[in-house]
C-alpha cells in the first residue's frame, strides 16, 4: 500500500515538474530573449525517455514545433533510443524514416539503435529490409 502511495505522489510531482518547468522556461527566454535549442531538448528528451515517460516525451516535441525548434540528430537518436528501450519498433522505424525525410543523415548510433531494435524483437532479418529500403 504505501508502495502505491509513494509512486503515485512520485508521477505527481513529476508532472508538476514538467508544467512548473514549462512556465518558467517561458518567462525566462522572453526576459532574457534566449531561445530555445535542439541541446536543451535533446537533454530532456534523454531525460524523459530514459524514464519511460513517453506522454511527457510527447509534450516536448509539441513543444519544440511550439517553439519552432528543429530537431537536430541527437534529439531523433534520444527518441529512438526511448522507443527501442520500450520495444516500441515499429514506431522508431517511422521516426528513423522521418528523419532521413528531413535531410538528417543518420551516425553509427542511430544504425545501431535501429538493430538494436530488431535484435530484441528476434527480426534480425527485418533489419536490411528496413535500412536498405
Amino acid at each position: 500500500m504505501g508502495l502505491a502511495i509513494g509512486v503515485q505522489a512520485s508521477l505527481e510531482v513529476r508532472q508538476r515538474f514538467f508544467v512548473i518547468y514549462r512556465a518558467i522556461w517561458s518567462r525566462k527566454c522572453k526576459r532574457t530573449m534566449e531561445e530555445p535549442n535542439p541541446v536543451t531538448f535533446d537533454t530532456l528528451l534523454g531525460a524523459f525517455y530514459s524514464s519511460g515517460r513517453f506522454s511527457e516525451v510527447e509534450n516536448l516535441w509539441s513543444l519544440m514545433e511550439e517553439k519552432k525548434v528543429i530537431p537536430d540528430l541527437r534529439c531523433y537518436n534520444s527518441r529512438l533510443h526511448g522507443m527501442v528501450k520500450e520495444k516500441r519498433l515499429s514506431e522508431a522505424v517511422d521516426v528513423f524514416k522521418e528523419l532521413e525525410l528531413k535531410g538528417l543523415k543518420p551516425n553509427n548510433y542511430t544504425y545501431n539503435l535501429v538493430m538494436k531494435g530488431f535484435v530484441d524483437e528476434g527480426t534480425l532479418d527485418d533489419v536490411k529490409r528496413c535500412l536498405l529500403a
